[in-house]
């Protein structure tokens, strides 16, 4: 009960900040979270991530269910199981002749499979093929780290989706 309690006030709150109402006192702000509370009082915060393994369709290539897009909400709460970074490749900054640069997904938790990484949804920048292809999924225990290329540069990166084994965690811009 206390739990529960707990769950919801937090997530209340973290409502309140993302749509700004903690700050503003409007009417259509403090609906909004009232109406986002009452949805997520709806279900079962423990089944909602069951609900949406049964609802979608498993990747045949890469033997992963996709658990959907990813809930800011929930990742406020309980933290993301990853770190995401970015470092510059030195090699094929070398072979190309411009900066190149790695993205680098480091666990924070005991085990953490990393099934994909989708940067600027998917738009004009993406993981290389190879790395792609040999480097995922990756199995990280607490404190490894997996580093793949990608094809465009760091600074164009605004979004960044890791899809993992505990759901999927969206990354705002990040600084190199």
């Amino acid at each position: 009960m206390l739990k529960g309690s707990t769950y919801w006030g937090l997530m209340a709150t973290s409502l309140c900040f993302v749509w700004g109402c903690s700050e503003s006192k409007s009417e259509t702000a403090q609906e909004q979270v009232a109406e986002a509370v009452a949805a997520a009082a709806e279900t079962d915060p423990l089944a909602g991530a069951d609900a949406l393994a049964d609802d979608s369709a498993v990747d045949e290539n890469l033997g992963y269910e996709d658990q959907g897009a990813a809930n800011p909400i929930k990742q406020i709460l309980e933290g993301e199981p990853v770190e995401v970074s970015f470092n510059m490749n030195e090699f094929n900054t070398k072979v190309y002749g411009k900066l190149a640069y790695n993205i680098v997904i480091q666990s924070k938790v005991d085990d953490v499979t990393i099934n994909d990484i989708i940067i600027n949804r998917g738009n004009n920048c993406g993981i290389g093929e190879y790395d792609h292809n040999k480097k995922l999924p990756a199995n990280l225990k607490f404190g490894q780290m997996v580093e793949l290329s990608i094809n465009c540069d760091a600074n164009f990166a605004k979004e960044i989706e890791v899809k993992t084994n505990y759901g999927n965690y969206q990354f705002g811009a990040i600084r190199r």
